[in-house]
């Protein structure tokens, strides 16, 4: 287990709709975070297709962004913001959500993806 507030960054990219319990994820997550700390979330938008689903191993089929910054406040942290939702190369619809624990934000870099490889841009 990591240490509590020994970890001021982290991303967290296609990886909750794998876990059973999400919420109990992000408050996992907090635990670890410094008081400074940034969280950043990429999701895929819930769809309807249970054999993409079962090809994946997904547990859910994607995680609404209205859900996921519920549990982001259910976990502790304060500043909330979804920033980008966009196609990926498979042609699914997926975003990205930052959450920092303090009251202040910083500055985020962040990939938008076109052709299928990520460009940078600055968020």
């Amino acid at each position: 287990p990591v240490a509590d507030a020994t970890v001021s960054r982290v991303y967290a990219s296609f990886s909750l709709h794998h876990v059973p319990e999400p919420a109990q994820t992000l408050l996992a997550l907090r635990r670890c975070m410094t008081a400074d700390g940034c969280l950043a979330v990429v999701e895929y938008v819930p769809y309807q297709d249970e054999a993409w689903q079962e090809s994946r191993h997904d547990t859910w089929p994607g995680l609404s962004a209205d859900a996921v910054a519920q549990w982001l406040r259910e976990a502790g942290f304060r500043q909330i913001r979804k920033v980008w939702e966009q196609q990926t190369p498979e042609g699914r619809q997926a975003y990205l959500t930052i959450a920092r624990v303090d009251a202040g934000w910083v500055r985020v870099r962040v990939a938008l993806f076109r052709g299928g490889s990520p460009l940078p841009k600055d968020g």
